[in-house]
């Protein structure tokens, strides 16, 4: 019996009515307040991230109708402003949230700031939330950050060959170079006998359960 598949043609033709229907209606404040919360509805960002959203958005919709997208663009600024006021759009919130989910990745601090930068969240910001009063505290967070990302890559101790490991040394120190770590942090992690000497060099990873949750130490080839 041959299985019927709906043609993509009725849901196409559906998007372009909507997207007609919301065409045709005024290109003012309420048309962008609609789009802005309808975006901040269904995902966290930065008040630049915003902007850029509905930037987009009215240059689409006048590349679309011919309209001048002038006004509409000038409005922008206080639109974003009213959704920070009544707190749907909070820079703080959101880089908050960024960092945690990109240090359980294991990012580096560089490659945080990265992030942090391109979203659109304030330099003074990303400075604050990165940095660390004490110096060897900043040096374990990082080193704590490089762990995960070998774990995660199967590099050095976590490669389970070790004769691939021997040859690939090079290539593992490279990976957490391009990742943002310094030469110092990557040689202590790739070249670190076993991969016991996570426990004893990173203590914050003894408290992170979502990294600890793979069992054993069940580790993939090397990559």
């Amino acid at each position: 019996m041959e299985t019927h598949r709906t043609s993509p043609e009725p849901e196409a033709r559906r998007r372009s009515t909507r997207s007609r229907r919301k065409d045709a209606e005024p290109l003012d404040s309420i048309w962008l307040e609609r789009e802005a919360v309808r975006y901040v509805a269904r995902w966290e960002s930065s008040r630049r991230g915003v902007e850029a959203v509905l930037d987009r958005k009215v240059r689409q919709r006048c590349d679309r109708t011919g309209e001048s997208p002038d006004e509409a663009l000038s409005r922008v600024p206080e639109i974003v402003e009213a959704l920070v006021d009544r707190g749907y759009v909070d820079d703080r919130r959101f880089a908050t949230q960024l960092l945690e989910r990109l240090r359980r990745e294991g990012r580096s601090r560089a490659q945080i700031r990265f992030q942090l930068h391109r979203k659109g969240v304030p330099d003074s910001l990303t400075l604050e939330l990165t940095r660390s009063a004490d110096p060897e505290d900043e040096l374990a967070d990082e080193l704590s950050a490089a762990w995960r990302m070998a774990r995660r890559r199967a590099l050095g101790p976590f490669c389970r060959d070790p004769e691939r490991r021997a040859a690939q040394r090079e290539r593992h120190l490279a990976a957490l170079a391009r990742q943002g770590f310094s030469s110092e942090i990557a040689h202590r992690v790739i070249d670190a006998e076993t991969p016991d000497d996570a426990e004893s060099s990173d203590a914050s990873d003894s408290s992170d359960s979502s990294d600890s949750s793979e069992g054993p130490m069940t580790r993939p080839p090397c990559t």
